[in-house]
């Protein structure tokens, strides 16, 4: 046991936690089978080193030895806390302390959970009371790293310290290993003692609980709002719920109040503009506090919960101080950011819904603060607060609702948001309606909020109620906004306020509304707004109006017939062009009709745009038009009889086009398609353009297309057919890519035909017809220049392409090596 002792203690002062981590396992080991039951005692003097300890065999059971060796450990890390000279040059190269306290830790955790069966005397008392004051030794650690009593240090303040200290220039950049080495054990210290007090707040008896809770609530409150070390923070708010909990439960009267008086503290210091400093973003830890103690209280008692709700909420509705500087925290943002903590805590969510619809008016009022702080605390509260009242968005079906609340169910649970709902958002439809650019702050989190309600299923009474029909007028106006992405929230928000039944009806309507904007000629706001409604609700009732046979004749009559124009050259708005081919696709596609007029519009506003001037060629809006009418006529041609020479036939005239976006946009439809037989068609036409020198593509969004394309034909085995290795052309291919893996076109294009050319390796590898001395030649190559492309200077992007191609040819060249014997083949494979 001796040795057992003797390697423990030496691991417990090692600068590697792992060790320090067994060598404390190693002490409570032998304190639990040895000392505790009194089979051994130790024998150490002070003054004298850990190595020095000697561990003799006892008789007895003796709760003194137990205690002693506590004692020893503890003056061992008392000796290396006197001064900052010894921190700094003793205890971090020597002897890290961290260490010793772990060993302290697990030793007081033993000894305390065996106090049933020895019989408590004043020497335990005193032994708690000396940790106590080694724990607070070590939250003041900061002003012998840093030599300044009133703060607690960061990273940064460490390092500035140490820096001076060192004879550095503030500011460098760089970092010795002995300053890594300091800080590492200075906030290891700093846990591990956070972690002892939490042993002792946890398993002290509960007669003495009410002579240290002062003490232990002290040190616990300094570490979790100033203290700025996430691990830290993790252990002392663990010993802080777990001591809490305690006290609220005590029979002691000023036991139990000891919470509440903190909170007092907490909440008189946030209002208290003069005590005021920058604690840091978030404010740090203080939420945390607010929450530790709430989430502590009892199920059955709520008051403390129920005052800080009243007093966050009073604080955070504020008007904010003027002459404040920016290294100044507000009031406002310390409050909302501990709302925010609270309602994202699970265990304080059920007694926190009441407080909802008062923290989201708050919160979107944050939004036109002129503090950014507010605005940004505002934010993330919102945030939270949309997660706790919805849940979490649906964003692997990216559904246009993602809950199951609707606005009737939202506006019974919280009347007083219903009328602050209808409030901002006649006022915003107002200042719409002006023609003003600007808008309420708050607008958008408020459509985002109404956005994410689920439809209603049935028509009730509400839904004729003066503050829905009010509302329904506010959204109806924000559809003309000269914003695009409030229209898009306004037509999504108008569709929750829609009953399921009432919605083939509203369609109609929009419907019959835009066919008049022909001889109307209202902006292109105002269409484009009407439009996103449409395709709302084409998305949500496409799917379950097959079977309305009369309903689907009227929608397909006044979307190829009465709407025509909107895909006409007198419709100057691309945008609008964009989203309306968008949706007769939708329909098309939903509600299976025919495509024959879908690819006659196509094809006629494909001939618009060859004939339009070149000067909107790049806008947002051409850029999506160019995508629907490649996307409309690739799919088109797929529905028909012949499909394979259809498409082949449609993808040749798209890339006759001098348009180079409209060749992206029909390769990356026609890379979509799933069919061996028509990529096999297709595939020789898109590369015989993409290897003539006359053509202007976008080479580096039209190489991942081939490259899948490339990927599925050779999955089915077509590749190696004789017949299109023909029509592909290998040699004008290969040459051409070679040219490209060269740089000619950009290094991005030639780290993608890497991909390509080990493709056609591949399969030449597996061919028993190669040439061998040509495949040797090619191999040499592609090896050049896989190995340029993963070179560490270049960007990720390349190595990744690099990375990709060597997968690609995968263990084939290596069994052909073994098979072959090639000297040239394994001397590449060596490189």
């Amino acid at each position: 046991m001796q040795q057992w002792l003797s390697k423990g203690l030496q691991l417990c002062c090692s600068s590697r936690s792992q060790d320090c981590e067994i060598g404390a396992l190693i002490c409570k080991m032998i304190y639990r089978k040895c000392i505790i039951p009194g089979k051994a005692v130790i024998s150490w003097s002070n003054g004298q080193s850990l190595g020095d300890v000697s561990l003799y065999s006892a008789g007895c059971e003796t709760l003194n030895s137990s205690i002693d060796f506590i004692l020893m450990l503890k003056q061992a890390v008392d000796k290396h806390l006197k001064t900052t000279t010894a921190f700094s040059k003793d205890v971090a190269p020597h002897t890290p302390v961290y260490g010793i306290i772990l060993a302290i830790q697990r030793c007081v955790s033993c000894l305390l959970l065996d106090l049933p069966n020895v019989k408590t005397n004043d020497e335990l008392k005193t032994l708690i009371a000396s940790l106590l004051e080694l724990s607070a030794k070590a939250i003041r650690l900061n002003s012998l790293v840093t030599e300044q009593e009133e703060v607690n240090p960061s990273l940064a303040d460490i390092s500035e310290a140490m820096e001076r200290r060192g004879g550095q220039s503030v500011g460098s950049i760089t970092i010795t290993a002995e300053q890594h080495y300091l800080m590492a054990c200075y906030w290891l210290t700093i846990k591990e003692s956070m972690t002892l007090i939490g042993v002792i707040a946890k398993q002290v008896p509960n007669q003495w609980l009410s002579s240290i809770a002062v003490q232990i609530a002290d040190q616990l409150v300094v570490i979790i709002t100033r203290c700025r070390h996430r691990g830290i923070l993790e252990a002392t708010t663990l010993a802080a719920s777990q001591f809490f909990q305690r006290l609220l439960l005590s029979d002691c009267e000023v036991t139990r109040l000891i919470p509440n008086n903190i909170l007092e503290k907490v909440f008189v210091g946030i209002n208290d503009l003069s005590a005021m400093a920058s604690i840091t973003r978030r404010s740090a830890g203080l939420p945390l506090l607010v929450v530790t103690i709430l989430a502590a209280e009892p199920r059955h008692r709520k008051d403390l919960l129920k005052d800080a709700m009243s007093r966050l909420l009073s604080t955070a509705s504020r008007r904010e101080a003027d002459a404040l500087g920016e290294n100044v925290d507000l009031p406002q943002v310390h409050a909302l950011n501990s709302l925010r903590a609270i309602f994202r805590d699970a265990t304080l969510s059920p007694k926190t819904l009441q407080y909802v619809d008062k923290a989201v008016m708050l919160s979107i009022d944050g939004f036109s603060s002129p503090a950014w702080t507010i605005r940004n605390s505002a934010t993330q509260l919102f945030g939270v607060l949309v997660d706790r009242l919805l849940g979490q968005k649906d964003l692997e079906r990216d559904s246009p609702v993602g809950t199951s609340m609707t606005a009737a169910q939202l506006f019974a649970l919280y009347p007083n948001l219903q009328t602050y709902i209808v409030q901002q958002v006649l006022h915003t439809s107002h200042v719409c309606g002006s023609g003003a650019l600007s808008m309420h702050p708050g607008t958008f989190p408020l459509l985002a909020l109404l956005s994410r309600l689920a439809m209603e299923t049935t028509v009730t009474s509400k839904h004729n109620s003066e503050a829905y029909v009010m509302l329904s007028k506010g959204l109806e106006q924000l559809l003309i906004s000269p914003v695009f992405r409030v229209r898009e929230l306004a037509a999504k928000s108008l569709l929750t306020l829609m009953s399921g039944t009432d919605s083939m009806h509203q369609l109609v309507k929009c419907l019959q509304k835009i066919s008049e904007g022909c001889s109307q000629r209202f902006c292109h706001n105002g269409l484009h707004g009407q439009l996103l409604l449409v395709k709302c609700l084409v998305e949500k009732l496409a799917r379950n109006i097959q079977d309305e046979h009369s309903f689907v004749s009227l929608v397909s009559d006044l979307l190829f017939t009465r709407l025509l124009w909107l895909g006409c050259r007198e419709n100057v708005s691309n945008v609008v062009k964009a989203l309306y081919l968008e949706i007769c696709w939708l329909w098309t596609m939903r509600t299976n009709q025919p495509w024959n007029r879908l690819s006659v519009l196509g094809i006629d506003v494909l001939y618009n745009l060859e004939q339009c001037s070149n000067s909107d060629k790049h806008s947002i809006g051409r850029c999506k038009l160019d995508q629907m009418v490649a996307s409309i006529l690739v799919n088109s041609s797929l529905h028909q009889a012949s499909r394979a020479n259809m498409a082949t036939s449609c993808l040749g005239q798209l890339l006759c086009t001098d348009n180079a976006d409209l060749h992206t946009a029909a390769v990356q439809a026609f890379s979509e398609c799933k069919e061996p037989d028509v990529l096999k068609e297709v595939l020789p036409v898109l590369l015989k353009h993409l290897t003539s020198e006359d053509r202007h593509y976008c080479l580096e969004e039209v190489m991942p297309s081939v490259l899948s394309m490339y990927e599925l034909l050779a999955l089915h085995d077509l590749v190696k057919c004789d017949a299109l290795c023909e029509q592909l052309k290998y040699d004008t291919l290969r040459e051409r890519l070679k040219h490209f893996a060269a740089g000619a076109r950009g290094l991005s294009i030639g780290a993608q035909s890497l991909c390509v050319l080990a493709m056609m390796i591949h399969q030449e590898l597996d061919s028993t017809t190669h040439d061998i001395l040509s495949l040797h030649q090619h191999l040499s190559v592609w090896i050049s220049y896989t190995e340029a492309f993963s070179s560490a200077s270049r960007p990720d992007p390349h190595r990744l392409h690099s990375a990709r191609a060597i997968a690609i040819v995968g263990t084939t060249i290596m069994q052909y090596a073994a098979v072959r014997q090639s000297e040239d083949v394994v001397n590449c494979l060596v490189r």
